[in-house]
């Protein structure tokens, strides 16, 4: 089956939905909702996507932050970072979202790594205040 498939809702093709097929013009059988632009994507959209769900395979997962060989950050170094960089090292910038969008895997394993992260800081600084708090008790105990 070859050619395009064009299903409009309006008086043209750019005015409605367009769903283009594999022939001569798209090779790759792109479809396109609301765009002719589909790029390099197999699906584009121009407006708001609705669904119960939606399943992407990610690359890299970050388990490895719960290596033993993972290294923190020193938490002086990623303030400083931050003052400096105005965003979290490893999280793209305002200004780069704005420009390339945001890969939606990429970027939940980002924030999963940042969490996992956060975990750890905390409860180093659990063992820190434990510590803390058994040196003051033999103080006060003196």
């Amino acid at each position: 089956m070859g050619g395009n498939v064009y299903i409009t809702g309006g008086t043209s093709l750019t005015d409605g939905n367009v769903i283009l097929g594999h022939d001569g013009t798209n090779p790759h059988g792109n479809v396109g909702i609301g765009t002719t632009q589909t790029d390099t994507f197999k699906l584009a959209v121009n407006g708001t996507i609705k669904a119960r769900d939606i399943v992407i395979t990610a690359g890299t997962w970050p388990d490895y932050v719960f290596d033993e060989s993972h290294q923190l950050t020193d938490l002086n170094e990623l303030e400083a970072a931050i003052k400096e960089q105005k965003h979290l090292p490893g999280i793209p910038t305002a200004k780069e979202v704005n420009e390339k969008g945001v890969a939606v895997g990429d970027m939940q394993a980002k924030l999963l790594q940042k969490i996992e992260e956060l975990t750890l800081y905390v409860i180093n600084l659990k063992h820190e205040n434990v510590e803390l708090r058994d040196r003051l008790t033999r103080v006060e105990s003196k």
